[in-house]
């Protein structure tokens, strides 16, 4: 929740979501996805639990778990890649291609 009100306060006041296709790079179980439009937004994570939750909870959104590294998506099919409360629990160096 904390993290929702940061968003709302700080960063959709300064960038413009709309009309934008966006990935959302570790989505959790998509507590941010309200931000976009159904049509347009794409979350992913490598936890199957959490995305589970995600479909649950937000029905309208597309959500789909990944492992490796190979994003699901064509290269270059997104205009904004959403990367929120992530980088601090990477362990390795990331390497994901699309």
């Amino acid at each position: 929740m904390i993290t929702k009100i940061y968003i709302e306060k700080n960063i959709q006041r300064h960038f413009e979501f709309s009309n934008k296709t966006v990935l959302d790079f570790g989505t959790g179980t998509g507590a941010n996805c309200s931000l976009f439009s159904p049509d347009r937004y794409f979350g992913i994570d490598p936890d199957h639990g959490r995305i589970h939750s995600a479909k649950r909870m937000y029905s309208p959104y597309r959500f789909q778990a990944f492992s490796g590294n190979k994003l699901p998506a064509q290269e270059s099919s997104f205009d904004i890649i959403f990367i929120i409360a992530v980088l601090h629990i990477s362990h390795r160096k990331p390497s994901v291609t699309m």
